[in-house]
């Protein structure tokens, strides 16, 4: 508990998505509020610390939430969602938690992103000039076939044949080459990512979006974890 505190009181993030936490939850964002003096809260509609999933942390003074809960994402996992509205430009984003079931489960995260899919779809209808970003453990090498889905190509599993409504920009790859070393994972893999929506690319286009500013990983954060916490630092069209 004490080294995620330390980590988001350090880097003092707008928006942060955090995994595995089920009833320790409330003394870690005490912790945070203590350590960062800043008035952090969770999304807390939906069935929460049901499934495992990406608890979605955010600064209270900055946002306001319109809509949020979390979303059956099948074989005991979660995808948190919530709209969220900046409130002193009133522009407003959609962002999904994601923590799908461990690798080399590739079947199950490719209906994970259809599942997904369907769930924007009908949150655009909702909120329709609202771009999207979905971050969290993906579980998933960065050439697997769901990882490049995400990233808008049609790809093909056991004879089926899946694409997304929405295509999104892997943020540390906008920002560094692919000879930069993506490990996100005490393993030497890439596991985990920031995917972030530009609007005019949609079906039918919108001109919000996300311009990646700047995305890096910090391997020395505190707290002990397998996994290295990646940021991305963003301007909202």
């Amino acid at each position: 508990m004490e080294g995620i505190a330390d980590a988001v009181a350090t880097m003092v993030p707008d928006i942060a998505v955090i995994t595995e936490q089920w009833k320790e939850k409330n003394n870690i964002l005490d912790k945070i509020r203590q350590k960062s003096a800043r008035n952090y809260e969770y999304c807390r509609n939906g069935p929460q610390e049901k499934w495992w999933d990406g608890d979605i942390l955010y600064r209270a003074d900055l946002f306001e939430v319109l809509d949020d809960g979390v979303m059956d994402w099948g074989s005991n996992r979660g995808l948190s969602w919530a709209v969220l509205k900046h409130r002193a430009s009133g522009k407003q984003l959609m962002v999904y938690g994601a923590h799908p079931v461990c690798c080399g489960n590739e079947h199950i995260h490719l209906q994970n992103a259809v599942d997904f899919s369907e769930h924007a779809k009908g949150m655009v209808e909702k909120y329709p000039d609202t771009p999207i970003i979905i971050m969290g453990d993906f579980n998933a090498l960065e050439d697997w076939k769901s990882t490049q889905l995400y990233k808008g190509a049609t790809v093909e599993n056991d004879g089926k044949h899946f694409s997304l409504d929405f295509k999104f920009r892997d943020s540390f790859r906008d920002t560094n080459s692919y000879s930069v070393d993506a490990t996100t994972h005490s393993s030497g893999a890439r596991l985990d990512y920031i995917f972030a929506e530009n609007g005019n690319q949609r079906q039918t286009p919108i001109d919000e979006g996300f311009r990646t500013m700047s995305s890096w990983i910090w391997r020395q954060a505190p707290g002990g974890s397998d996994h290295y916490p990646i940021l991305a630092e963003f301007e909202i069209l």
